[in-house]
């Protein structure tokens, strides 16, 4: 079904309420609060300012929102919005279209999730047949595990789980290893202009990953203003004048003080071809707690794919890191008819 005809048919099944394509910062109040109603909820990991907000609209990439975009509101409420984000695989074999889901309780109880899905499966398809009409297609959501309800809607409209993701922390309290650097390789601080080296190097590690997509300069710039970035916090190993490593730490100051915790993120974990099998990120992962706790951190917490072929779920339990909670990712093949 079109774009067209799945809003003439929600128009008509709920006439009390309106659709609408969002509209930039006239609807940044609406998704925020949204987002805050979902974090209550525990359906949503960690707390959303309108810094992140605005940074994530300011560089949608793919996303056109006078297009790929729905807001849904009851009268001055809003109750649910969706946007489809799209891209190419890295190999060029595949469209893959990223559902963003947000919904208020009062959203749930009306059974907007059914709403979000149809539209976001109508524009997707849309958008494969006029942009890439021979490449097979796939649409994709996240759900926290609790997140049930969520899950067995997805369920129902024929997407399938095709992977986990493990959020783990660490207590700082605990010894930290003290783990030589490999020969020739050593960890300098930060100093400006080494931006784009840096982003490089991971982009390029990141390639090996699950699900690597074609990096952009929108990317790039989203990454330099993210409200948490912050490299004085990072871990960057270097031999001679190359990148061999990253870890790109950063502290979510909005959970923080949410949770009443002091727990800093050693994240963007990345160790470049040449440099891999010396233990160059188990020694830059300690270091990057050890740091952590210089600043007073109490935990560290990082997420990781539970099918990693490099074995970084071993790797990070070796560390005294333990899993505490599990995001689902579904998918759904969009080149046959389902439902």
């Amino acid at each position: 079904m079109s774009v067209r005809k799945t809003l003439e048919k929600l128009r008509i099944e709920f006439p009390e309420l309106s659709f609408r394509a969002l509209t930039g910062e006239r609807d940044y109040d609406a998704i925020l609060s949204i987002l805050k109603d979902m974090y209550a909820a525990g359906i949503m990991e960690s707390p959303v300012r309108m810094e992140q907000i605005r940074n994530d609209y300011a560089h949608l990439g793919s996303c056109k929102l006078e297009t790929d975009s729905l807001l849904i509101q009851d009268g001055s409420q809003a109750l649910a919005y969706t946007r489809i984000t799209h891209y190419q695989s890295s190999n060029g074999k595949e469209n893959r279209f990223y559902g963003i889901r947000g919904i208020s309780q009062a959203g749930i109880k009306l059974g907007l999730d059914d709403v979000l899905l149809d539209w976001d499966e109508a524009r997707a398809r849309e958008i494969a047949a006029a942009e890439n009409p021979g490449l097979p297609s796939v649409l994709t959501f996240d759900s926290l595990e609790q997140d049930k309800r969520w899950q067995e809607h997805l369920e129902a409209h024929k997407f399938k789980p095709i992977r986990y993701y493990v959020m783990m922390s660490r207590s700082l309290s605990m010894p930290i290893p003290e783990i030589p650097l490999p020969s020739g390789i050593e960890i300098r601080p930060y100093a400006p202009g080494q931006e784009r080296q840096i982003w490089d190097a991971s982009v390029e590690a990141f390639q090996d990953e699950w699900e690597s997509e074609n990096v952009t300069e929108e990317d790039y710039q989203h990454w330099l203003a993210d409200p948490e970035w912050n490299p004085d916090l990072f871990q960057v190993a270097w031999d001679g004048n190359q990148v061999a490593g990253t870890v790109l730490a950063y502290i979510d100051q909005a959970y923080n003080q949410e949770n009443g915790v002091l727990r800093g993120y050693t994240e963007n974990i990345s160790v470049r071809r040449p440099w891999r099998g010396h233990g160059l990120a188990k020694a830059m992962i300690c270091r990057s707690m050890q740091a952590f706790k210089d600043l007073g951190m109490q935990e560290a917490a990082l997420e990781v794919d539970s099918e990693n072929p490099s074995g970084a779920l071993s790797l990070y339990k070796s560390l005294g890191y333990s899993p505490y909670r599990t995001e689902i990712v579904y998918r759904k093949s969009l080149d046959r008819c389902c439902r």
